[in-house]
Order: structure tokens, then sequence, then C-alpha cells
């Protein structure tokens, strides 16, 4: 009988939200370095399963962010010590946004 392995991740973190990021010509580094810290802070601070940033090309970004449901991404609040950076990333930004987020159904990162 096969059985799914599931990973500590998946258990933890059931909800997800998928963003992408239009970046100013010549601000990646800005950019990437502000969301790097402002990912960190909201993660240490909410609970947060973090967050991965991918480059699409030059000046597209996604990131995927994990939670433990919904209700704990509402009641996410950014840190104080994160407002200086969160500015920064949007300056560096032509636009954010949330493309979509939604419960988690089947995880198949790790898995042999």
């Amino acid at each position: 009988m096969f059985v799914p392995q599931t990973s500590t991740i998946m258990k933890e973190f059931q909800y997800a939200v998928l963003y992408v990021f239009q970046v100013k010509p010549d601000r990646q580094a800005d950019f990437e370095e502000a969301w790097e810290a402002v990912t960190d802070e909201i993660r240490k601070a909410n609970g947060s399963g973090g967050s991965r940033l991918y480059r699409a090309s030059d000046t597209t970004y996604w990131a995927h962010a994990l939670w433990p449901s919904k209700e704990a991404l509402v009641k996410a609040q950014l840190p104080v010590q994160a407002a200086n950076a969160r500015e920064v990333m949007v300056d560096a930004c032509e636009s954010i946004e949330s493309m979509g987020e939604g419960t988690l159904v089947s995880d198949r990162w790790g898995v042999n």
C-alpha cells in the first residue's frame, strides 16, 4: 500500500499566496534586499512559513508565501522594524500584484 509522505511544512503551513512584482530597471538589488528584510520580519512577527522569491525575467519576479491558515494571513501585521524596507521594496517596483491564494491540496516537494 502506498503511503504518501508529508513534510513538516505541509502539516504546518496549509495556505499560500502568490505575488508578482514588476521591478523598475536597475532597482533589482534594492528590491531583493528589501524583500528579504520584509519577509524575514513578517515571518518572525506573524508565524508565517516564510516565502520564496523567483526571478522570471530581468524585471519580473514572483514569490509564494506560506501561512498556517487564511486567518493567520488576515491577522498578520507589518512589523514596525520592516516599515523602511517595505517602503524601499514598494518604491523599487512598478507594480505588486497578488495573483491568487489558496489552501494546500497536495505537497510533492521532497518526496522520493
